[in-house]
């Protein structure tokens, strides 16, 4: 059932980026909206495969790809709110995001995991209270 909800979630999210991005990828709201169904479609998958594998390294991407979906989700957002970005804020926000999400592939967020009978526990890091 898990893997046909994953299927089911990565297929209409990559319908519906490639469909706005074919549509109009000329507008702000139409790109990171492109970027959150594409960041969603991944995400799906990899956190599919870190509950089967049990791999702290899929649990950590995960965490990745949920930072840029926030990007992305906040970004989409905001083209709405603000019809002239500034290049400024929006260069900041990316900046920060990539430090975030990389932060994430570290130790700094989920520093290992335990195995409790069939499943595995990832233990958060120091950094999981910026979280």
């Amino acid at each position: 059932m898990l893997l046909a909800i994953t299927i089911l979630t990565t297929s209409i999210s990559l319908f519906l980026g490639i469909y706005v991005w074919r549509f109009d990828s000329s507008k702000p709201a139409n790109r990171y909206f492109a970027l959150l169904a594409f960041s969603i479609a991944i995400w799906a998958v990899i956190f599919y495969w870190s509950l089967v594998v049990y791999n702290i390294w899929l649990v950590r991407w995960a965490m990745f790809l949920t930072v840029i979906w926030v990007y992305a989700l906040f970004m989409f957002a905001y083209s709405f709110i603000v019809e002239k970005q500034n290049r400024l804020f929006r260069l900041i926000l990316t900046v920060i995001g990539i430090l975030i999400a990389f932060s994430c592939l570290t130790p700094f967020v989920f520093s290992h995991t335990i195995y409790s009978g069939n499943e595995s526990l990832p233990i958060p890091g120091y950094g999981m209270i910026f979280f």
